[in-house]
Formats: structure tokens, sequence, C-alpha cells
């Protein structure tokens, strides 16, 4: 964890101190004091957030963005029964996206999503292919795909990473929701670093340890269409090991318009593009969306030109900040 704190003349630093190793807690003090920026941006903690969204004056001092990233589940389609878009769409329509949503920290820290593309990401368009009641799921929908699909039930695993806690909280929700449609999905959880290296990201891995679904966060390396949706929809993303690409499609027109997409110069016509290849992931029931991530940022009194960004995952564009002390 990084915390930063700035001593300054006139508007911009003419030295940055870069402290390693800070506990949370105390970066979330420093910063509240006047005295630090959070150079990791991911937001207060959970202690933290509780005191300063019950409380105006601290409020009045937050920023609540969007964080360009996706949280969402992977159906893996090269593992059966999701080789069917029918058993894939029954997954769509059976998850209570509220539920994942509260055991994620509240809508604090993600809106609902309903789309491959978030709100801040370039070719983004709003949509809903598998709307429910209140973002709820829909039972009775979900059978009825899952009986299009030729089953009444369904036994897989859900792989997810150990060491995050609100991943594994967001899982056990969505199991919760699975089991009442006939989808009996067991956890499994597996460690950071060797997620993509040794587990979820190795196709022969899953197919032999049967994991149909993954949870996943993904956020742009750059905060355009292309950026957000080649490494986890291209068909050339997918490899024997330490992949991205978690629903292993290899789509014939996503990767016909990802690579137009990429040649274009219009930037209205690109743009319409990535809306195009964010509705056929969603056709196809690649992943389900479940939230927009959000961070919770409190700025600093005597701190100017704080300003959120996609490009850095909805953290300050430090290059700017500047300060009012002395």
């Amino acid at each position: 964890v990084f915390a930063s704190q700035f001593s300054l003349r006139k508007q911009y630093p003419d030295k940055i101190v870069v402290k390693l190793k800070v506990n949370a807690e105390t970066i979330d003090q420093d910063v509240q004091s006047g005295d630090a920026i959070d150079l990791g941006g991911t937001g207060v903690q959970a202690a933290t957030q509780a005191k300063v969204v019950n409380d105006a004056n601290l409020k009045a001092n937050t920023d609540n963005t969007y964080g360009g990233r996706l949280v969402y589940m992977a159906i893996n389609t090269q593992v059966a029964p999701f080789n069917k878009v029918e058993c894939r769409k029954a997954v769509e329509y059976a998850i209570d996206k509220v539920s994942v949503q509260t055991a994620e920290g509240g809508p604090i820290r993600g809106d609902i999503a309903t789309t491959v593309l978030p709100p801040d990401i370039t070719g983004y368009q709003k949509a809903d292919v598998y709307a429910t009641t209140g973002n709820k799921g829909d039972v009775a929908k979900a059978k009825e795909q899952l009986k299009a699909c030729g089953k009444s039930s369904i036994s897989t695993n859900l792989s997810a990473r150990s060491d995050r806690p609100q991943e594994i909280d967001a899982a056990t929700a969505i199991i919760a929701s699975l089991k009442k449609v006939g989808i009996n999905a067991s956890l499994k959880q597996y460690p950071s670093g060797k997620y993509f290296t040794d587990y979820a990201g190795v196709p022969t891995f899953d197919k032999k340890q049967n994991i149909g679904l993954h949870m996943m966060q993904w956020g742009a390396d750059w905060p355009s269409g292309y950026g957000f949706l080649q490494q986890i929809l291209h068909g050339d993303a997918i490899g024997a090991s330490g992949n991205t690409n978690l629903p292993y499609p290899n789509d014939k027109q996503i990767n016909e318009m990802l690579e137009k997409a990429i040649a274009t110069e219009d930037d209205s016509a690109r743009n319409a593009l990535y809306a195009q290849i964010d509705k056929r992931a969603m056709d196809l029931a690649a992943l389900v969306p479940l939230t927009y991530f959000k961070v919770l940022l409190y700025r600093p009194a005597g701190f100017t030109n704080l300003v959120s960004t996609a490009a850095f995952s909805g953290q300050y564009d430090y290059l700017n900040i500047g300060t009012t002390k002395k």
C-alpha cells in the first residue's frame, strides 16, 4: 500500500514523499487529516467508509467515482453444459445482482451492471439483455432456459480468488441464487498470484476440475473499447495458460468487429462497433455483468485539482494535483 505526502510552493509540488507499506487504516487517517493522498487509489477502508457516509460534512469531501472496471462472472463456454447457450442464459437470469452488490459493499462500491463496457469507457451503450424485476433474478425464466438446454439441474464449480474477501462474498451470494434454479455450484478458491497462470486461466485445468464459472474483475489498460474488450473477448487472447479471456469465446463476429474497430478512424463509427461487440457478447451469454466498480475517495483539505479519471481506474490524476499549503 502506498501513501504520498506533498510539500509544495504555490500550486504544484517541488517535492513528493512516497511512504511504502503503510497500514491501510493509517492511510485513511492521514488523508482525512490533510497530510497525505492515497497513491493506491482504491478508496477508503470499510470502517472509514461507514464513518464518512454517515457524516454529511465528511461525505461532502468524498468522490464516489467509476473505476473503469467491471465486476463480472465469466461463463466458460468450453466446459459442458455451458457450451450450450441456453444453459448460459439460465445463469444470466438466475443471478440476484442486488445480493451480489450488497456482498461487495453496496451501491457505493458499484452500480448494478448490465453490459460488458462500464459507463466510463468509450463505446458504452446502455442495454439490459437479461433484465429482471429489481435486478433480483428471475427463477421462472432461468428454469425455462435450463429446460431448453435439456437440463433439469447442473452441477459445476465456481472459481474465485481466495485473498479477495469481497469476491468470495459475491461468489457465495451467486451460489445461493443459482441453487434456487437447480444449478448447484461449489466454490473453488485460488490465490490471485496464480489465478490466471495455474487455475482459471488454464483451459485444460478448468475442464478437468469442472469449473464452468469464474469470478472476475477487469479494468482497461487504456480507457477505450478496444483496450477493454480485446483481452477478455477476442479469440487471439486464448492460450494454453495465463488467459484473461475466461469465457473462452472464439467468436468470428466478435473477432472481426474488434479488428475492424481498431482500424476505424472515425470516433462515432468505432464506438458503435464497440457497442455491437458488447451486445454480441451478451447475446452469447459469455459473462454475467455484476457491478460497475466504483471507488470512494476522500479529498484531503488543502489539496487542489483533484480530478478522477478512468485512465487510472478512477484514481485521481496525480500529475496535476496541487495544494494551498505553504
